[in-house]
């Protein structure tokens, strides 16, 4: 049950957890690299040269949580991707809201078949999860769009407006009515998005996964 108004969520059955991505190098730990060099260590070098300063290939992953009790509870949707050859500095330029909203199809497809159909999606405040249908008004439209997306929309706006005037009030409009893509695509197929508060990832599973990951990728 999700009591909205009190920010409180009672993981039920038929309830999913997504996370964003968990990035890995594939390399030495943080520590491992600043750790001192014993001597031994220090006259290998000198022997055989400095090695190469290379973190590895990035691989990055997403995937959600059953929450199906102690039986019933599994990974759904794991998805396993790597970086190209010229790695971005961080796992946001290969994961984006295209891609989320992509892999939150394949979810409830496996949600669906698995006799879940109707579940609860949880998930953080990520930018990629909050993303709007690409036709949202913007601040940076020209005037005569604006105009265009009020007419649309059915906000009351004129011509002898200041662009700046036309914008406060799709802001108001977008901010009150238009919801998060990922929203609406899971209300259209009867599955319900909540958002957990910000700063609050103990109310996500799934970081524990990504916590014991890390462990083991550690040592």
């Amino acid at each position: 049950m999700i009591r909205h108004h009190q920010f409180r969520i009672d993981m039920g059955p038929h309830t999913t957890v997504t996370d964003d991505i968990y990035e890995v190098i594939t390399s030495y730990v943080k520590s491992e690299r600043q750790r001192a060099l014993t001597k031994e260590e220090r006259l290998d070098i000198l022997r055989k040269g400095p090695k190469p300063k290379h973190k590895g290939q990035r691989l990055c992953f997403v995937a959600g949580i059953l929450d199906g009790g102690t039986e019933g509870s599994k990974l759904l949707t794991t998805r396993v991707f790597r970086g190209g050859h010229r790695q971005t500095k961080d796992y946001h330029g290969m994961f984006n809201h295209a891609y989320f909203v992509n892999w939150m199809k394949e979810l409830m497809d496996e949600l669906d078949f698995l006799g879940k159909s109707g579940a609860l999606i949880v998930m953080d405040n990520a930018s990629y999860h909050k993303g709007v249908p690409s036709d949202t008004p913007k601040g940076t439209w020209k005037k005569q769009d604006l105009l265009a997306a009020c007419e649309r929309f059915g906000v009351a706006a004129s011509a002898n407006d200041y662009r700046s005037v036309i914008w406060s009030k799709l802001q108001a409009y977008v901010k009150e009515n238009i919801v998060p893509e990922v929203v609406s695509v899971a209300r259209a197929r009867g599955y319900e998005v909540v958002y957990t508060p910000p700063y609050h990832s103990d109310l996500q599973p799934i970081e524990y996964v990504w916590a014991y990951l890390k462990g083991n990728v550690g040592r």
